[in-house]
This record gives C-alpha cells, structure tokens and sequence, in this order.
C-alpha cells in the first residue's frame, strides 16, 4: 500500500521549522512568537467557521434515502 501523505514526517518538518525560528530567541521572545502564532491560528479558524457550516448536511428530497 502506497502512502500519499506522511504525518509523522510533516510533523517533524514543521517542528524543524519551529525550532530554526526560534533557536535564538529567549524564552520571553519564544512566549510572545507562539502566543502570535496561536492568534494567527485562532483567526484562521474563525474564518473557515464563517465560510463553511459545521454539522452534516440537511437532506432534501434528491437526496433524501428512498423510501
């Protein structure tokens, strides 16, 4: 079986990021890049909330299950 995407390598690719970021940073300047970070992140959130409905979908007579 053929993997088309490897979680654990993306997870270590973006921690080797994470850490290149911020390897000379001191520990006040680490705390304020991931409190910034995690407000990117809120607000990246709030935007695909606005865009697209959580929940399933309402079913309607095409695609309602036949009687």
């Amino acid at each position: 079986m053929k993997k088309d995407f490897d979680c654990v390598d993306m997870k270590r690719k973006i921690q080797d990021e994470i850490y290149e970021e911020t390897k000379d940073l001191t520990r006040e300047e680490q705390l304020d890049h991931l409190h910034k970070a995690g407000k990117r992140f809120e607000r990246k959130i709030e935007k695909l909330r606005k865009k697209k409905p959580v929940g399933p979908k309402k079913r309607t007579k095409k695609t309602a299950a036949p009687e």
